[in-house]
């Protein structure tokens, strides 16, 4: 069950809104666009995860349906009724590196929904339900995904588990106004 948050997957990230932040990523080892890179900038071991996890293939194809992950540390600020602490601690989060595109400069083979749904099933299963899982429109920026289709997939591999699908300003209209 999708529940839409309008803000910054990062953001909710850092801030712990989330434990597990989904992302799609190409076969490919780029993380040079749109949400992935963010993450590689930001926490640079999601990207090295990728490229360890990218040398177990002879074939980049084969990564397809697949994903990476790591813990990273999320640094935060407490802060008691408005007022600053100077204390700071660190949480643990996991990034997961979700390969659902086979390539990035091929629109016929970016994309692939049969991907996200075996991902996307795996991830249910092996995550604590516990845990908070978030994403942005997965599949559909610079992959060229439908949000219909995507969005169905989320929904019926997560039926009984709320995941948070994190959208900017505008993105309504991307999506056709299903938000």
């Amino acid at each position: 069950m999708i529940t839409y948050v309008k803000g910054d997957l990062l953001a909710g990230f850092i801030r712990d809104d989330i434990n597990v932040l989904v992302h799609g990523c190409n076969c490919y080892c780029k993380m040079g666009g749109g949400i992935a890179k963010a993450i590689r900038d930001e926490f640079p071991e999601a990207y090295e995860a990728d490229l360890s996890y990218d040398k177990k293939f002879d074939n980049k194809a084969d990564k397809l349906g697949t994903f990476s992950f790591t813990t990273v540390e999320r640094h935060k600020h407490l802060d008691y009724l408005g007022k600053p602490i100077f204390k700071s601690y660190w949480s643990k989060g996991y990034i997961i590196n979700a390969y659902t595109q086979e390539t990035y400069w091929d629109r016929k083979r970016m994309l692939s929904y049969d991907a996200i749904r075996k991902i996307m099933r795996t991830l249910n299963e092996r995550i604590h339900p516990t845990y908070k899982i978030g994403m942005p429109l997965i599949g559909c920026g610079l992959a060229h995904g439908d949000w219909k289709i995507v969005s169905q997939i989320l929904n019926e591999e997560f039926l009984d588990r709320e995941i948070f699908v994190y959208y900017l300003e505008g993105a309504e209209k991307v999506i056709g106004g299903t938000l």
